[in-house]
């Protein structure tokens, strides 16, 4: 007999996952086991047979890419919002570069420069050599 607790770390350790993120897997598949066998799951003392069926259940479950699904959603949906910020981030250093090069050229000083745009002298330096 195990308690859920237990049980999650054994399996997360198997499966390279967080404790929670097996605890939250374990709970899914008890209740999946509850509702189609009418019955109850003590989480606190969970019996050796349904504690080997869990762990191959998250096993099998781990092999066929069912695991981290709402995981992989968040991570698609975050996407577009990293692509946007990254293509905004290359819009602006390039705007920057180009504020540099003009303040290089109109006369200012690297070191001013610099401590205008935070970077570096040698960074300021790569810049005006674009």
């Amino acid at each position: 007999m195990t308690d859920i607790q237990t049980l999650a770390i054994r399996t997360a350790a198997k499966l390279d996952l967080t404790d929670d993120t097996a605890e939250d897997a374990l709970e899914t598949y008890i209740r999946q086991i509850e509702a189609l066998e009418s019955r109850e799951i003590d989480r606190g003392n969970i019996s050796d047979d349904d504690a080997a069926f869990l762990i191959e259940s998250m096993v099998q479950a781990q092999r066929s890419g069912d695991l981290g699904q709402r995981q992989l959603a968040t991570l698609e949906d975050l996407m577009p919002q990293v692509q946007a910020a990254q293509d905004t981030l290359e819009t602006m250093e390039q705007q920057r570069n180009a504020a540099i090069r003009e303040a290089l050229s109109a006369g200012a000083r690297v070191k001013d420069v610099a401590a205008a745009s935070g970077l570096s002298r040698q960074r300021v330096e790569q810049i005006r050599a674009q």
